[in-house]
């Protein structure tokens, strides 16, 4: 009986892990992106059918990783990946207009100096120093916010630009905050996010440059007080 009960159990952990697997639907219904075991990323169309599968690894095979994040971007008709293990963000485009990907160094790409890969249902690596943990993405789809933990100790929020594929400001914090403790936001036209630290306090800071903007030690810049939550 209990060699029964510890099957049974074992069978509804695996079913739980298996659910919780991250995943995301794009903005236009037609496609769903879903972490897998071994570390993989599978892409299914709207009738299920599988149409593409990616080894979660780096791009000569080596430094294989578990998927733990899989967001949908609609401002960019694409999908979001992170790692646990990879420093790599990944973006997936299901635009049948999304420009080619050149990966690695490319001397001009006006002048056809590299081989491109299609950008559509095509992986776009932005290279990272460390994992990052995301935490939120702007509206318009170019910035992503996360935080990466280093080994040598401290936790820093990073803002890296899609775009360009790389971070483009940092801030050290105390503590690794959760998802639910940063909120992105629009106002006057400029693009804030708010932090609450771990004491209580509320941090706004500008969103594209991670510099403070309102808080306990300095003056608003503009009224920026986040919105109520929706």
């Amino acid at each position: 009986m209990r060699w029964r009960l510890a099957a049974f159990a074992a069978a509804a952990l695996c079913m739980l892990q298996a659910a919780a697997q991250p995943a995301a639907t794009s903005s236009d219904g037609r496609w769903r992106l879903e972490a897998g075991e071994p570390a993989s990323l599978f892409l299914f169309d709207a009738s299920g059918a599988r149409v593409r599968t990616w080894p979660a690894a780096a791009l000569d095979g080596s430094r294989a990783s578990a998927v733990t994040g899989v967001r949908d971007i609609p401002a960019r008709r694409s999908f979001l990946a992170s790692f646990a293990t990879l420093p790599e963000l990944w973006e997936i485009s299901y635009d049948p207009a999304a420009e080619p990907i050149f990966d690695g160094l490319v001397h001009d790409y006006r002048m056809g100096e590299a081989i491109a890969r299609s950008g559509y249902l095509g992986v776009r690596r932005t290279p990272l120093e460390a994992p990052l943990a995301v935490l939120a993405i702007a509206a318009h789809g170019r910035h992503v916010l996360g935080t990466t933990v280093h080994p040598e100790g401290g936790v820093t929020l990073d803002l890296v630009h899609l775009d360009v594929r790389r971070r483009i400001a940092r801030r050290m914090l105390p503590l690794a905050p959760s998802p639910a403790a940063i909120r992105l936001f629009e106002q006057d036209g400029r693009e804030f996010l708010s932090l609450v630290e771990p004491g209580g306090a509320v941090l706004v800071l500008d969103a594209g440059t991670l510099e403070v903007s309102c808080g306990p030690d300095a003056r608003c810049a503009s009224p920026a007080t986040p919105p109520p939550a929706r």
